[in-house]
């Protein structure tokens, strides 16, 4: 069981970690406002990856009856170079948009957060193909009710760690830079966003290089 669990808790890690749009809105308003404002849609969107992975385990997967997980990832592998390429100009275009933003006062977490972090996650199909491929790396292909529970729990739990880190450094950075008197953070944001998409644009130059 020790087993089962720790699998999931890693792969809900993994499936967690890359940046999207839930994460950025996420990351702008720790900065912006304040980490609870930061952890209320991290909320909704690990409630997301339980929805997900609660699909997942059931076998109630749209890859596995439209597409077959192998063609998805076949396809995404084939076109890994341009679906690369598409982010990393989004995130250089998030960038650019926080760089012009004014800065704007502190505030109240929104009520919406926490929609925004479940909504926002659930409304793409393709997380489901991911979390399908995430619980399936313990080499279960039938749950009982008490595995399918704890890989369910584990999985959500490694993905809301996943998060937390990753607003624990924004707000600590937030922490360190209000000491040095800098108030724009969505200009620090918007350069942040924009070393990103150089990172990304660099990895697909050599991907494109030794194909």
């Amino acid at each position: 069981m020790l087993e089962i669990a720790t699998h999931a808790a890693l792969a809900g890690f993994i499936v967690a970690t890359p940046p999207g749009l839930t994460q950025l809105i996420a990351f702008e308003r720790t900065l912006n406002r304040s980490l609870l404002a930061g952890w209320v849609i991290a909320l909704g969107a690990t409630c997301a990856h339980l929805i997900f992975a609660i699909l997942a385990v059931a076998g109630i997967s749209l890859t596995s009856t439209w597409v077959p997980f192998g063609k998805f990832a076949a396809i995404i592998l084939d076109n890994k170079l341009l679906i690369l390429s598409f982010l990393g100009f989004m995130i250089m275009l998030m960038g650019l948009v926080y760089l012009s933003k004014k800065p704007s006062p502190p505030k109240t977490a929104a009520k919406a957060g926490f929609l925004i972090g479940i909504s926002i996650p659930l409304m793409d199909l393709a997380n489901l193909a991911t979390h399908t491929a995430a619980v399936s790396t313990n080499g279960l292909l039938e749950y009982t009710s008490v595995q399918a529970a704890l890989v369910v729990i584990s999985l959500a739990i490694g993905a809301h760690i996943s998060w937390a880190w990753k607003l624990g450094v924004i707000y600590l950075g937030k922490r360190q830079l209000q000491k040095r008197n800098v108030q724009n953070f969505n200009r620090v944001f918007g350069f942040m966003l924009i070393g990103m998409s150089i990172s990304v644009f660099i990895a697909v130059g050599y991907m494109f290089l030794t194909r």
